[in-house]
């Protein structure tokens, strides 16, 4: 017995099946392939569009805080900047200082300004002071150095009793104030 094929082909079947098979690996060479390609392609720059867009909203949120803490800078130095001495001011502030000592009776005995000391944009100016006078009055002229509109720090202070009848007292102290430098102000 002989054995039948299974499927008996002729020239034109084959023709029609060399034609599909030939018009499949063009469609997949030439068209589909390409295709998958520029869809990958066009996938992995939308991720890489999408990666920068969410790192400028971090930027974004980032740059608001800096300018939120920047804003809150300048209110602080435009607060303060009322309480530095004018470059000038320092011989004003020393009239008021013997001022202050004078309307209140309270002896001058020492009156000595030391050597500034500089910084970017401001300078430290002390003043060395020695007062005697009753407890009250000293403490009359504290409470003025401190009321001052400009700030003046008591950077040290040292109180005895003196030898003298009554209340009176010597006080040394040393006074410091911050002078504004224009040339350097940021």
């Amino acid at each position: 017995m002989r054995k039948a094929p299974l499927i008996e082909m002729d020239r034109g079947t084959w023709g029609a099946i060399a034609l599909v098979t030939a018009t499949a690996v063009v469609y997949l060479t030439f068209w589909f392939v390409p295709q998958m390609r520029a869809i990958a392609n066009s996938h992995a720059e939308l991720e890489s569009k999408l990666e920068y867009v969410m790192g400028a909203h971090k930027s974004a949120l980032a740059a608001d805080r800096v300018e939120q803490e920047l804003r809150e800078v300048r209110a602080y130095i435009e607060q303060h900047d009322d309480q530095l001495l004018a470059e000038d001011g320092m011989p004003s502030l020393f009239r008021q200082v013997s001022h202050m000592c004078k309307s209140h009776e309270v002896m001058t005995t020492r009156f000595e300004p030391l050597a500034p000391v500089s910084y970017h944009s401001l300078e430290r100016a002390s003043l060395s002071l020695g007062v005697r006078g009753p407890f009250q009055s000293v403490q009359r002229v504290l409470h003025e150095l401190e009321s001052l509109p400009e700030r003046v720090w008591v950077d040290s202070i040292k109180m005895s009793r003196t030898q003298e009848a009554g209340d009176s007292v010597q006080c040394e102290l040393r006074l410091v104030v911050f002078v504004d430098n224009p040339e350097n102000t940021d």
